[in-house]
């Protein structure tokens, strides 16, 4: 279902005329709906792993420490809500990358330069950080949920606030 097919049909349950353009309207009611309706797609999008926002991403290794920045890694195009625990997966050597491990166990790691037998991961700002450092070149897969829940009617562009009346929404509509 679309914005505005989702607007009518809450100005049709609330008794006031439905309008023929949502996301550009001028009028004031339709413009607090509009933000409204937002504000309940963003909340909804963070209260669980919905399935229709959940990605998969992938990277290069860099025999560095930080592999990057997490939004170079997923692509300007989405927002980076959370990494799926237990997803990243280094597919050359065919091991997980435990993580994310906490800030007190990350800081003893590199307190007493101790590794185990798995590369670990954290994220610290917006990097994506392992330790020890793997070899360059690695291909490393995973899942996150994505913070747009709104896709462009070709499904070519994501959103986290309604763009068009013609945007998509990905998530329960009957929620909204």
């Amino acid at each position: 279902m679309n914005v505005l097919e989702i607007i009518q049909r809450a100005t049709n349950a609330i008794g006031i005329p439905e309008p023929s353009a949502a996301v550009a309207s001028t009028d004031n009611g339709i413009i607090q709906l509009v933000e409204l309706f937002n504000q309940a797609g963003r909340s909804l999008a963070s209260r669980f792993a919905w399935k229709s926002i959940t990605r998969e991403g992938s990277f290069g290794t860099v025999a560095t420490e930080s592999q990057g920045s997490l939004t170079t890694i997923i692509g300007a195009s989405h927002s980076l809500r959370y990494i799926v625990n237990d997803t990243i997966w280094n597919r050359e050597t065919k091991l997980p990358i435990c993580g994310p491990v906490s800030s007190r166990t990350w800081q003893g790691y590199k307190a007493l330069d101790v590794t185990g037998p798995y590369t670990e991961y954290r994220i610290l700002g917006n990097e994506l950080l392992f330790y020890p450092a793997p070899t360059a070149g690695q291909a490393c897969w995973f899942e996150y949920v994505d913070k747009m829940w709104l896709t462009n009617a070709a499904a070519t562009t994501w959103y986290a606030s309604a763009n068009a009346d013609t945007d998509l929404v990905l998530l329960d509509d009957e929620l909204l």
